[in-house]
């Protein structure tokens, strides 16, 4: 399932070279610190979908770097994966160089701290933490996650 997951945001979500120019609307900053290193990328996309029960939050920033996450069986305010298990989460991050990590289950922890907007424009915003792995094995922590 984790490498499923890994294969879907690789495709969905790859990070332009430096000759490509992004300009993307900002709806917000995600910030995180990454091995101790500060990493800041503007949210693309928060979307809490109730049709699907997912909360999906899609950032990158210049370098270019992408970080993005989804929760399903999304139910509002609270962490994430539940104790139920019921939840599956899961991020990736691709990296200037373009080493993809992904972290699936409970190897982040969210905490959706509030919610702001109304029907098909509702936001999630809250903290997150954990460890993301590469294909190689390259394990990288995330400390400090805002979004």
């Amino acid at each position: 399932m984790k490498n499923l997951f890994c294969f879907v945001f690789v495709f969905a979500f790859i990070s332009c070279g430096k000759d490509d120019e992004i300009t993307i609307p900002g709806t917000g900053t995600l910030t995180m610190k990454i091995n101790g290193v500060q990493w800041n990328g503007n949210i693309i996309n928060n979307l809490i979908d109730e049709n699907t029960d997912n909360l999906a939050v899609q950032s990158f920033n210049a370098d270019p770097e992408s970080f993005g996450f989804v929760i399903e069986d999304f139910t509002g305010i609270g962490n994430y994966p539940t104790s139920q298990g019921s939840n599956f989460t899961g991020a990736f991050y691709t990296r200037k160089d373009k080493v993809i990590f992904c972290a699936g289950g409970s190897e982040i922890i969210y905490k959706v701290t509030s919610i702001e907007g109304s029907g098909t424009s509702k936001k999630g915003h809250g903290t997150f933490s954990g460890t993301l792995k590469s294909t190689s094995g390259e394990v990288l922590t995330i400390t400090e996650g805002k979004f």
